[in-house]
């Protein structure tokens, strides 16, 4: 015996009055996604039992006299027709009907008379209308329970609303303002939907008088002010992308009830150490893409519940160690996307004993202050319930620090693809615990090499121990000062091109900015020696921070000296040496360093300058142009030796004089035309100064015959 057909999908578009009749039991019919245009009065009154109704996806323009006899009807779905009239004999036969769907039509009034016989009643749907208003109130005993007037025409608040609603979603309506009047009669309301409208005013007071409002959704609205006077029965308060500022003082004074706030998108710039005061039950607070920049001690203590706070997006940059003091019950913090160059942290570890999961991708400040700290990993590796998750995917990390396998292995799941692996002997580390712990690790084969070149791209756990080279040049410089200073003396016989290649991509740009960062030149403590002489300086329209050392003395012996006491100062100092950056939000940081020394001539002793510049951009810098870093140039000069390393959009050198043979000037290309090789890109420069020399002298002549 048939009790439920389903003729969806097809190409339907007329129906016979007797293709029902011999269906007594059909319980359920579905003829959704058709081509009716019009049924037949009494089309389905054959099918007398029939409880499930769905005519939504046709052409449908009037559904008077349609569901005729059908009085065991619970759930009729007509969206999406052309119905754009209802009176009050549309639905005269349905007494039993709990659910009418009529979104997608044509309605532009909503006369709620036209449901007066639906006694049982309890969810209406009419968004996706150009209904803008209310024409008659609902009858008394129809128990209305939720209503949709979403995405519709509506501009003032409906004076006729049924009181009976407990779940009203008004969102993307054009709703300007708020008042106490307009919900005063919505005394069992438990969930209010108000986003994406255009409201920028709410009275004193208009949520007061609930006291079953459970959820209220006030997202992308106009709001700047924080509403006052919320009911006690909340437990959610979402206020995304408005204009909030400020949350006031003692805000929440009878919302203990509280247990979801979402505030992201909004112009915090500033958490005060009482705005969450009293919300005691706060399980969970969202402000991610606000303008905070300095976390203040203690502006969490309050919310001694909390389970996750997220704060992705922000330009935070100071976390001082009190800053998530009393959030002891922490299980989920988030800062991902945070994207300030240098972030100043304070090991707040201490004060999240609960913490699960921390996810700090796309934060590379975040990701190397964390990693390079062995105090904040063992305090983590210490948490009563241990850390469970570590994401630091997408961090520009080269090489991952011992202490994070030292005190990250028991961590169930680590995330972290991404990053800028260079496979050298360094590395080994991290291949050895993604052999021995593969489950631990998420999108293994995102784990990749970036550089040396013949493992770009490869897997690490599919590589072999022999597959790591010897730690370059560039690597050690970073870890070892006195290799820098080696880099320096012996500019003619050293191996940056052999180590560096072709690697001017912007991954390797990335990896070399890397290399340098904590170059032991960049010591302050240096100035305060006798043998050198320590000036800093900033072009105010040049991204560039310039840290020149000269060296005073010609006496080779000097120069040993000298280069001995940058190795001790820098030894103990480098804890606290810290990489300034611009505040340019374009281009986000960029470090130059500059050594001058001074060498011999082969007649006399003299003072002439070794210049070594190295300049950085960061990943949104290269972003901006794809004409950066076009030029490499190695130039090395008898009279004034000088290697420089620079980008630039177009050059223009004088030749050396008095070269000689054993010296080495080198034009080489990169990024897009690398692969050409030296010679040709050499030519091709050559060929557009000519080209751009005889447009010029084409110029001026056109213009002297024009005169």
């Amino acid at each position: 015996m048939l009790t439920r057909l389903s003729l969806r999908d097809n190409q339907i578009s007329v129906i016979d009055e007797k293709t029902f009749k011999e269906l007594p039991q059909l319980s359920a019919l579905y003829l959704q996604r058709n081509y009716l245009h019009s049924l037949n009065p009494g089309t389905f009154s054959g099918a007398s039992n029939l409880r499930d109704l769905d005519l939504s996806t046709n052409k449908l323009s009037d559904i008077n006299g349609i569901l005729k006899n059908l009085t065991n009807l619970q759930n009729l779905y007509i969206s999406e027709n052309l119905i754009s009239h209802l009176d009050e004999n549309s639905f005269s036969d349905q007494v039993h009907l709990k659910l009418l769907e009529l979104s997608n039509n044509l309605l532009k009034k909503l006369n709620l008379k036209a449901f007066q016989n639906l006694k049982n009643l309890s969810i209406l749907k009419v968004d996706q209308n150009k209904i803008d208003g209310i024409s008659e109130s609902l009858p008394d005993g129809i128990p209305l329970q939720m209503l949709d007037l979403s995405r519709c025409e509506i501009r003032v608040f409906p004076s006729e609303m049924p009181k009976t609603v407990e779940y009203l979603n008004l969102g993307m309506n054009k709703l300007k303002s708020i008042s106490r009047d307009n919900l005063k009669n919505l005394t069992f309301l438990k969930m209010l939907i108000l986003d994406n409208n255009r409201i920028n005013s709410i009275e004193d007071k208009t949520f007061g008088g609930f006291t079953n409002l459970q959820e209220l959704w006030l997202n992308h609205n106009a709001i700047s002010v924080f509403p006052k006077y919320l009911p006690p029965s909340l437990t959610s308060l979402v206020l995304d992308y408005n204009k909030i500022k400020k949350i006031p003082s003692n805000t929440f004074p009878e919302n203990s009830a509280l247990q979801t706030i979402s505030l992201q998108g909004n112009n915090l710039d500033n958490i005060s150490e009482d705005a969450f005061v009293d919300l005691l039950n706060l399980k969970e607070l969202i402000l991610d893409g606000n303008h905070l920049v300095h976390i203040q001690d203690r502006a969490f203590s309050s919310l001694t519940n909390l389970e996750t706070l997220t704060l992705n997006r922000c330009p935070l940059r100071v976390i001082k160690k009190d800053a998530f003091k009393g959030l002891t019950k922490l299980k989920q913090l988030y800062m991902t996307f945070v994207q300030e160059p240098t972030i100043e942290i304070e090991d707040f570890a201490g004060n999240l004993p609960s913490l699960e999961i921390l996810d700090i991708q796309s934060s590379p400040s975040l990701i190397e202050n964390i990693t390079n700290s062995e105090s904040f990993l063992l305090v983590l590796n210490q948490t009563a319930t241990g850390l469970k998750e570590f994401n630091i995917m997408n961090g520009y990390l080269t090489t991952l620090p011992a202490s994070v396998r030292t005190y990250m292995s028991g961590v169930r799941i680590m995330k972290i693809a991404g990053n800028l692996w260079f496979c050298d002997e360094e590395l080994i580390t991290l291949y050895k615990w993604l052999a021995t712990e593969p489950d631990q690790f998420i999108q293994k084969d995102q784990i990749t090499c970036v550089m040396p070149k013949n493992l770009r791209g490869l897997p690490i756990h599919n590589l072999t121990t022999e597959s790591f080279v010897e730690m370059s040049t560039l690597r050690k410089m970073k870890r070892d000062p006195a290799e820098f200073l080696n880099f320096v003396k012996t500019y003619e016989e050293r191996i940056i091109v052999k180590d560096v290649g072709d690697m001017w991509s912007n991954e390797a740009n990335e990896i070399f900015y890397k290399m340098t960062e904590y170059c032991p030149i960049n010591n302050e403590q240096i100035a305060n020696t006798d043998d050198y002489r320590f000036s800093g300086e900033q072009s105010a329209t040049s991204p560039f921070r310039h840290n020149i050392i000269e060296f005073k003395s010609n006496d080779s012996n000097s120069m040993e000296r000298n280069s001995s006491k940058i190795n001790n100062n820098y030894a103990s100092a480098s804890e606290q040496t810290k990489i300034e950056s611009t505040e340019n939000s374009n281009t986000k940081v960029a470090k130059s360093y500059e050594v001058a020394t001074q060498t011999k001539t082969s007649n006399k002793p003299s003072v002439h300058m070794k210049h070594y510049h190295f300049t950085s951009f960061s990943s949104s810098s290269l972003a901006m142009s794809t004409n950066l870093f076009k030029t490499r140039i190695f130039n090395v000069d008898k009279q004034s030796p000088s290697v420089t390393i620079k980008r630039t959009t177009t050059v223009s050198t004088s030749p050396p004089q008095n070269e000689s043979p054993h010296y080495l000037k080198i034009w080489a290309s990169a990024a897009s035309i690398t692969t050409v090789g030296i010679s040709l890109a050499t030519g091709s420069l050559f060929y557009f100064v000519l080209r751009f020399r005889r447009r010029k002298s084409q110029t001026r002549n056109n213009r002297q015959y024009s005169i």
